[in-house]
């Protein structure tokens, strides 16, 4: 607020117009904080769950909350952005939002158009980021992931990258604060992602049965093959998870609650 006081004291603008300009610039500060944050709990494998003694369940609700956070500091952005555009300018809206012809070219100097082309660069990228955002958030409610996981998880993947993406064109910095939490998740996530691929070409896991448990809405019972390590950890922890990937049905992968079988301790 002091710095908008002072522009508008420089450059003899409006200081409220300038006030609610510079409250839209912190949102949208806020809403990267969020963004920055919210690939960490999800990392698989995370060494940060470990020390921190956070369970998986925990970790998804500081993703999902930081997700919430991002996309409402990102609607106040927007939408105060929006209204001093209808307010402040004679042009068009869109004008801020659709390069014009002379834009769309290398030239520094069509910089010097009202609206510079530069701005409307950032406007049009920054209106691509929150379209799939919004399609990101719309898809991540808990009746959708519920009903259609397929359809909850391919979005949550394609609009999540072409999101992220959209942001870092929209302001550059942005990769900058992003790089550590991005190789932050790739480190935690390619060993799982390797060991899964040769998993596949050594032939997967070994079912031994399948049971369809009785008024239950569909769950079913599997029963795998299994090693001493991981009876041993199944003996620390009775009540852990596992991702399993059947490609014939679907290429999701899909936790399971797992426990060692009481009559055989070969068998989870």
């Amino acid at each position: 607020i002091k710095e908008a006081d002072i522009a508008a004291q420089a450059d003899g603008k409006s200081a409220v117009q300038l006030r609610w300009e510079y409250t839209s610039y912190l949102c949208g500060w806020v809403s990267t904080i969020c963004l920055v944050w919210f690939l960490i709990p999800v990392s698989r494998h995370s060494i940060l769950l470990v020390a921190m003694g956070w369970s998986p369940i925990h970790a998804l609700r500081m993703h999902i909350w930081a997700g919430y956070l991002s996309f409402i500091y990102m609607l106040l952005h927007a939408i105060i952005l929006l209204c001093l555009w209808f307010t402040r300018y004679d042009y068009p809206v869109w004008k801020q939002i659709i390069p014009a012809r002379q834009c769309w070219t290398w030239h520094p100097e069509n910089n010097a158009m009202n609206p510079p082309c530069n701005q409307v660069y950032w406007n049009l990228t920054g209106l691509i980021a929150a379209c799939f955002f919004v399609v990101l958030w719309a898809t991540s409610l808990e009746w959708v992931r519920r009903r259609n996981y397929w359809l909850f998880y391919w979005c949550h993947v394609v609009c999540g990258t072409i999101m992220l993406f959209a942001t870092i064109l929209h302001m550059q910095y942005f990769a900058i604060y992003l790089l550590p939490s991005s190789t932050y998740y790739m480190a935690s996530t390619m060993p799982t992602l390797v060991q899964a691929l040769a998993s596949r070409f050594r032939g997967g896991v070994k079912i031994i049965k399948v049971i369809v448990l009785p008024s239950s809405g569909g769950c079913v019972e599997v029963h795998v093959a299994t090693n001493k390590f991981a009876n041993a950890e199944l003996g620390k922890q009775p009540c852990l998870f596992v991702k399993l990937c059947v490609p014939a049905i679907s290429l999701i992968w899909h936790p399971f609650t797992v426990y060692k079988h009481r009559d055989d301790a070969t068998t989870v």
